[in-house]
């Protein structure tokens, strides 16, 4: 199917009220630890109907403390009538006067995508659907430096297997970029710059986090390779309710690098529109800037455009030109108190193709 749809609801819109908790820029006395469920279910053309549910857990590990952010522990879990299936467990959590953060993800999921290759010239007519199980441990722990500064470690690790491929006369190459399995684990620095009013919808300050970590150098022979990453956001308030945003995004990798971990475009996050993997390689840069505007009482509007590219290293990545996306959406403030949207968008390609996303929060 040429168009990606991705459709994300609730089963009970109201509930997604405990969702705008998790700005972490929440502040005060904790009264009491807050925990929920919710129902949820969704829908894409490679998984047909999905339901699930969330677990959610908001909590203080200093109650008295007024200065401290409010943690929170979320795990989500859902079934396809595919028979595919994902639990994914989400955490943030604070010390005292958010002296220190720790930030992470645990996940186990069964779920097919598309596999189109690699490079910036990968065709989309020899994609091939690809299934296979896959753990992944994300971990970024940091220590509060300055006013809106943190610096820490970053691990992250992935394995992936029971590799299946819809076409059985597709064999990859010697199991060419972990297609049939693989395992790796990664550790370095990071350092994040936070001063944005509001972390799922920000409409002043800006973001930025850097990192470079080593993968599998002392712990496995295949896919050695280092990372750097760089994810830099700017939010400027204008009037009559408008804001610009923009985002700045690289990732450069050196070495053997696994499929799944390669940047890749796509998706409801990068140049809405392409199915999230159209391509990918070992580095990539995007741009995107989205004008917001409140329109009336709960209701709003956005444009985005932007462009991106991957390439097999920075001379490819800088001498072919960019693809872009072009796209609007619509908003609706599902808590008015944290002014937390939920998102329809639209987004249309260089390769004419449109993709549309219901979601919560924004994209950046």
């Amino acid at each position: 199917m040429r168009n990606c749809i991705c459709i994300i609801f609730t089963i009970a819109l109201h509930s997604l009220d405990i969702y705008a908790q998790m700005d972490i820029k929440s502040v005060g006395i904790c009264k009491k630890n807050n925990f929920k469920t919710l129902p949820i279910g969704y829908y894409t053309p490679e998984t047909r109907l999905a339901a699930g549910g969330l677990l959610y857990y908001m909590f203080c590990l200093h109650k008295e403390d007024t200065l401290a952010k409010r943690s929170n522990i979320q795990t989500y879990a859902s079934y396809t009538q595919n028979k595919q299936y994902a639990i994914e467990t989400q955490w943030d959590i604070f010390g005292k006067a958010n002296s220190f953060y720790s930030n992470g993800e645990l996940d186990y999921i069964y779920f097919p995508e598309f596999y189109f290759g690699v490079g910036n010239q990968s065709r989309f007519e020899d994609r091939q659907l690809l299934s296979y199980k896959k753990v992944r441990l994300t971990s970024k722990n940091l220590w509060k430096v300055g006013e809106s500064y943190y610096l820490g470690g970053l691990f992250q690790g992935q394995y992936m297997f029971s590799f299946e491929a819809a076409d059985m006369s597709f064999t990859p190459k010697e199991k060419e970029n972990g297609l049939g399995g693989y395992m790796t684990a990664g550790i370095g620095p990071i350092f994040i710059s936070d001063t944005r009013d509001n972390v799922l919808n920000a409409s002043k300050g800006h973001f930025v986090e850097i990192s470079a970590s080593a993968y599998n150098y002392g712990v496995y022979d295949r896919f050695r390779f280092l990372n750097i990453s760089y994810d830099g956001r700017k939010y400027i308030s204008l009037s009559h309710g408008s804001c610009l945003a923009l985002h700045t995004y690289f990732v450069g990798n050196l070495g053997d690098v696994p499929f799944r971990m390669m940047p890749a475009i796509g998706g409801p996050r990068y140049l809405r529109g392409y199915y999230y993997g159209r391509f990918r390689d070992n580095n990539m840069y995007a741009f995107q800037t989205e004008w917001r505007q409140k329109v009336w009482k709960r209701f709003g509007m956005v444009l985005f455009t932007g462009f991106a590219q991957v390439g097999s290293n920075i001379k490819n990545l800088l001498d072919t030109s960019p693809t872009w996306n072009v796209g609007g959406g619509l908003r609706f403030v599902v808590n008015r108190a944290e002014n937390v949207n939920i998102r329809l968008d639209v987004g249309y390609t260089e390769s004419q193709n449109m993709g549309f996303y219901l979601v919560f929060a924004e994209a950046f």
